[in-house]
């Protein structure tokens, strides 16, 4: 048994614990979470509460909604709300959520999913969400506009329309 399962199982107590917590939760989370995120918590790790050996989650999702001891027990919303604040580890969160390119990619949870009118999906940040903003800066390269977002230099909505407006220039310059 190595020490990064111990390391592991142990991040997965405490991040456990602080979305469940009250106001000390709240300040520890985000700390939590970017250690999680580091070690990449959720794959193979000891679960502290039994001594045995765990083989992890195929997805940081399924770890963040199975029941404790294995997983968080909580919510992607509420991990999100209470990490809103730091731009970088709502970026990295995001990331770690986006599922791998090829392999079985197929979604047999479907049905929770669906609404009567439409498929309903929180996993893939779109729109005009923060998240999705930061997602396609990164995605396309555009370093210096992520880090004016980062840095609070420029909303991600003005940074879309930034974008919007280059390619537009750089369309009719071509």
């Amino acid at each position: 048994m190595t020490n990064q399962l111990v390391e592991r199982g142990y991040l997965t107590q405490s991040l456990g614990s602080a979305s469940h917590s009250g106001e000390h939760g709240f300040k520890t989370v985000p700390g939590l979470l970017k250690l999680v995120l580091k070690e990449r918590a959720w794959e193979k790790r000891l679960i502290v509460e039994t001594g045995e050996e765990f083989v992890g989650f195929p997805s940081f999702e399924a770890y963040i909604k199975a029941n404790p001891p294995k997983g968080l027990g909580t919510s992607v919303d509420l991990l999100e709300k209470l990490i809103s604040d730091d731009t970088q580890l709502y970026q990295d969160f995001h990331a770690a959520l986006r599922r791998p390119r090829g392999g079985d990619n197929h979604n047999y949870n479907i049905t929770d999913n669906i609404d009567n009118i439409k498929v309903v999906s929180n996993k893939i940040p779109s729109g005009t969400s923060k998240a999705y903003a930061l997602q396609k800066l990164s995605d396309e390269g555009h370093v210096e506009l992520l880090n004016q977002v980062r840095y609070v230099l420029m909303t991600p909505r003005q940074q879309q329309k930034h974008c919007l407006l280059m390619h537009h220039l750089n369309f009719w310059t071509n």
